[in-house]
């Protein structure tokens, strides 16, 4: 059996990086004919994989296995290309700093945004394990960068403030993805046990350093989010196609809303009012109401889209694709 998980633990590792693209897409992998709402299209060598924004919304950070790409916002054009390694697997923007993960890399890369350049990086290793790491998710107050490892099915706690300090915590899952509370109280991990029917969250107690209660959402979770008021928890679910709405005071599933096969990304809007999921297999980016939990609008996108993150405003949508980043209109998705 743990022989299983680990080959499973791969497959699904394969998606981050690019290489079970064409598994994975499920649709023709077409290029799509140009949509109404699409501003700008930002070509990116190398399969862009990862997006990450800063605060202001002023840059916006693509990473590929032809290195981190920085976009200025305000004309869509990339300023900066930093020599990284190949294979992103996780990536976020705090204020100054950004970190980086790559597949099988046993470091954490500390991204100077000011520069930018990467400026250090940090050892993750931890004996008796063979890790992965992954996805990664930042405090607001810069002190501590969580990092999921699918393989050793750990999380990983990196004290990033003074002299770096990591620490593992088994979990009861495969993680996939985490994300934490505004306040840094609570992070929330998602995966799979077994063969990932139902999927999982599970909640770390980030002060207690303990792992906590298991949420039950839809199979195969790949991504998630919380909502700005910090009640409520979104995955974006390969298994089914749909997103999970989870309320995170009475820590249960509220409803699953079926949305296209294939999620790979979900985002939600600073005013909270809308929830975006992008389909790898339907090359579709869906608008949800964070009222109803309804699918309100789509759009098609590029060939085989990944992620996607929103202006402050929630104005634009930037959605990477196999051939680089699209800069959406949302007022335009959403009268659609």
């Amino acid at each position: 059996m743990r022989a299983l998980l680990r080959h499973t633990a791969l497959a699904a590792l394969a998606l981050w990086s690019g290489v079970g693209c064409a598994a994975l897409t499920g649709g023709s992998g077409d290029a799509v004919a140009p949509t109404r709402g699409v501003i700008a299209s930002i070509p990116i060598r190398g399969d862009t994989i990862l997006l990450a924004i800063n605060d202001d919304g002023s840059r916006i950070y693509a990473a590929a296995n032809s290195g981190l790409h920085v976009i200025d916002a305000a004309n869509n054009q990339i300023v900066a290309t930093l020599k990284t390694l190949p294979n992103p697997a996780g990536l976020t923007i705090n204020g100054r700093r950004g970190f980086l993960t790559n597949l099988f890399s046993l470091k954490l890369s500390v991204i100077d945004t000011a520069a930018p350049a990467i400026a250090d990086s940090i050892s993750l290793f931890s004996e008796g394990t063979r890790p992965a790491y992954g996805r990664v998710a930042a405090a607001r107050n810069g002190s501590t960068v969580y990092v999921v490892d699918q393989m050793g099915q750990n999380l990983v706690s990196v004290a990033v403030s003074g002299q770096p300090a990591v620490q593992t915590f088994g979990l009861d899952l495969k993680p996939d993805d985490v994300a934490l509370t505004a306040d840094g109280r609570w992070a929330y991990v998602c995966g799979c046990k077994g063969f990932c029917t139902p999927g999982r969250v599970q909640r770390f107690d980030t002060q207690a350093k303990r792992i906590g209660e298991s949420i039950q959402v839809g199979p195969s979770p790949y991504r998630v989010v919380l909502h700005p008021d910090g009640k409520t928890l979104y995955t974006a679910n390969l298994g089914d196609g749909s997103v999970s709405v989870v309320d995170l005071e009475s820590l249960s599933l509220t409803t699953n809303v079926t949305v296209a096969p294939q999620l790979t990304a979900v985002a939600v809007s600073n005013d909270g009012d809308w929830i975006y999921a992008v389909s790898r297999a339907a090359n579709q980016l869906a608008a949800i109401d964070a009222g109803d939990n309804e699918v309100h609008a789509r759009m098609s996108l590029g060939p085989s889209p990944r992620e996607v993150v929103l202006s402050p405003d929630g104005r634009r949508a930037y959605v990477s694709t196999a051939g680089g980043v699209q800069v959406i209109d949302t007022e335009a998705l959403l009268k659609s």
